[in-house]
């Protein structure tokens, strides 16, 4: 059953209220990794964007899984502009001043969703990245000499519709947040779901096969032998004379490959499960990991 019926929606739009609609259906012959495959094949402005799993100490399988699609904006930050994208339009403004994730904040503020707390996960909220040298905004440091990879300092996508995985109650509910407040926005949320489940209920395609290939080279360092052993040795002079008490030193390995992104994050979550692992499909670039803690969580308050 869809809910709310469209009476209700239409009431409660009455009152300033936008409702999400949402579907429970039964996900007993479905993973999350089918389903992201199927809904991943949907149109451009449609297509799953990320899948956010958890595997409880490598054996036990977390409660709920996400699936983010149709994002109803992005926002990226490239050293000091930020751009967002609503659909076809582009905007673009100098961050100046002003704290970077306040634009996350606001953009959030915009979908002005209401009643969607008992939905677990990030619906209506933003998901996304930021990159180490994010901060240099939030700290006195030294702006890095070059970027090597080209991609943003943070990139964030705000999700219009989640496909939320109940893996006690072997149940899938689509939600989703209608583009307004009038009959005809709930009629294209509607329809919105209709195709998931049509997507859902289509074959897995054999372009989603097993074969990922092997990598084109053997993975290089950005950093030579050598000059990995000297940040080591001035990483704990910097520790004996009492600057830090703790440094990471680390190293980017590369390799050219016919896989899939995807593919590859199945081999990760095959080899390496964990509580936290995740796929996210940004603009032209991947993001894929399995980590096995959170670093800081924040509820309400």
């Amino acid at each position: 059953m869809l809910k709310p019926t469209r009476e209700e929606f239409v009431v409660a739009a009455r009152g300033g209220r936008v409702l999400p609609l949402r579907k429970r259906i039964p996900a007993d012959l479905e993973t999350p990794v089918s389903a992201f495959l199927k809904l991943q094949a949907m149109p451009d402005g449609q297509r799953a964007r990320f899948l956010l799993e958890s595997v409880e100490r490598g054996i036990q399988v977390g409660r709920y899984s996400f699936i983010g699609m149709s994002p109803s904006s992005t926002l990226r930050l490239d050293d000091d502009v930020l751009t967002v994208t609503r659909g076809d339009r582009v905007s673009r403004a100098a961050l100046g001043d002003r704290d970077p994730l306040s634009f996350v904040r606001d953009e959030i503020a915009r979908t002005g969703v209401s009643d969607c707390d008992d939905i677990p996960g990030p619906f209506a909220g933003a998901v996304g990245y930021l990159s180490y040298e994010v901060a240099r905004h939030f700290e006195r440091l030294p702006r890095p000499p070059r970027n090597q990879l080209g991609l943003p300092d943070f990139y964030f996508m705000i999700p219009r519709t989640l496909v939320i995985f109940d893996h006690v109650r072997s149940e899938m509910e689509i939600v989703t947040l209608p583009d307004g407040a009038s009959e005809f926005a709930y009629d294209e949320a509607s329809n919105t779901i209709d195709a998931i489940l049509t997507a859902l209920g289509a074959p897995l395609g054999q372009r989603n096969g097993h074969h990922a290939g092997a990598p084109l080279r053997t993975a290089e360092s950005n950093v030579t032998r050598d000059q990995f052993i000297a940040q080591v040795e001035a990483a704990k002079e910097h520790v004996l004379a009492g600057d830090a008490f703790q440094i990471v030193i680390s190293q980017r390995l590369s390799a050219q490959t016919h896989a899939a992104p995807f593919q590859v994050y199945r081999a990760l979550r095959i080899l390496n499960p964990s509580p936290y692992m995740f796929f996210f499909d940004a603009d032209g670039f991947q993001l894929i990991g399995s980590s096995p803690e959170v670093l800081v969580k924040l509820q309400r308050r």
